[in-house]
């Protein structure tokens, strides 16, 4: 049976930010991400949809476990992808990474707190490899996140960092840096496995004859990403009722690996895309769609030229601001106009919580993510 009750109420909305966050962290391939998978095609699939699952096999890590401590004491930290394989146990002096003559046989450390961005940068390459050549075993790093947790940044699997890299809360910097004053030791102890699995992207179609709406969004990310990933996800399911009740011909896209390269978008646009002129609109749930605090990096929105006018129309009425979409538009909206879609509407935004362990949905806003729908429904004309 097909099932078709339902919209963008709120209290649906909020069960399924809810659910996906409660699978857990949703690493590529791992535990969470397979449940999520599972749970997206099931709903696709009630509701009428052919879903296809399309597998892509990952040389990856199930395990990256860290710790480290501070003459004694504990110090939390996250272990950046991807680190060297196996496990291991460092001991040596803090040393502050500017010091590069002194960093041979130390555990360095990033004098400066790193900006929060969802990318790895090759800045941030080079700088690991100048300490690696330089003889460091180790490097640890204070990010400025607003919520004051570790943090991830996405960042492909390949070349594996030639040390491990450590993140600690930015709250922890004074006294790392007084500990490097006094070069007091440092303990790093990794457990880190290599294995090959299997991550899923899914592919689900309805409706045959004139142009197609596509509709598509990234499933996974480092943590429980609940407002990151999960308010997008829920849209993505009330988005996918919407067009299947009014039997408009649509194609959704439901992506593995983009906290590791953007592997499963790169992937469905080569293989599964339609071509740009089947396409009536291409609409691309990306970051943190409606959290709050989410907008401080204005605008969240965005569209192509063409349907910038209608998109400006419709948004600002939410006090949703729009700017034009173009290749180098961050996320994956960017990737879908590159590859050469040339009728697009994405989102990409921030929130307090954005690449940490305490993302599990609340900052998003069910209210304005349930008036985001509506909206956009408008904005296609549907």
């Amino acid at each position: 049976m097909i099932e078709t009750a339902g919209g963008f109420e709120a209290e649906r909305l909020r069960a399924d930010v809810s659910r996906y966050a409660g699978f857990g962290w949703h690493r590529s391939g791992w535990p969470g991400d397979v449940s999520t998978t599972d749970w997206v095609g099931e709903r696709l699939s009630s509701l009428g949809y052919d879903v296809v699952f399309d597998a892509i096999e990952l040389e990856t890590l199930d395990r990256a476990e860290g710790s480290a401590q501070i003459d004694g004491g504990a110090l939390d930290v996250a272990l950046q992808w991807t680190p060297p394989a196996g496990q291991s146990r460092i001991q040596a002096p803090l040393v502050r990474a500017d010091a590069l003559n002194a960093v041979a046989g130390a555990i360095a450390l990033a004098p400066d707190l790193a900006p929060v961005g969802a990318y790895w940068s090759n800045q941030g390459d080079d700088t690991v490899n100048r300490l690696a050549g330089a003889g460091a075993r180790a490097m640890i790093v204070c990010v400025n996140a607003p919520n004051d947790s570790l943090f991830l940044y996405n960042r492909a699997l390949r070349p594996r960092l030639p040390i491990p890299v450590l993140v600690a809360s930015r709250l922890r910097l004074p006294q790392l840096l007084a500990a490097a004053s006094s070069g007091l030791s440092c303990t790093v102890t990794l457990d880190v496995s290599s294995a090959t699995l299997s991550a899923r992207s899914i592919i689900a179609s309805v409706g045959s004859g004139g142009q197609r709406i596509v509709v598509s969004t990234p499933l996974t990310g480092w943590f429980q990403c609940g407002a990151e990933r999960g308010a997008g996800v829920a849209l993505f399911l009330a988005l996918a009722q919407h067009l299947r009740r009014l039997e408009t011909p649509t194609t959704l896209i439901a992506t593995t690996g983009h906290e590791i390269g953007h592997l499963g978008m790169d992937r469905a646009m080569q293989a599964f895309a339609p071509r740009p002129d089947q396409v009536r609109t291409w609409v691309h749930l990306g970051s943190s769609i409606a959290a709050r605090g989410g907008f401080a990096r204005t605008p969240s929105v965005f569209a192509t030229s063409n349907l910038l006018g209608v998109a400006r129309d419709e948004f600002s009425r939410i006090g949703m601001s729009v700017a034009e979409a173009r290749s180098a538009t961050p996320g994956e909206t960017g990737t879908v106009i590159a590859a050469g879609q040339s009728r697009v509407i994405g989102f990409a935004a921030s929130n307090p919580d954005f690449h940490t362990p305490l993302d599990d949905g609340r900052a998003t806003d069910i209210s304005l993510l349930s008036q985001v729908g509506a909206t956009l429904t408008a904005a296609l004309g549907v």
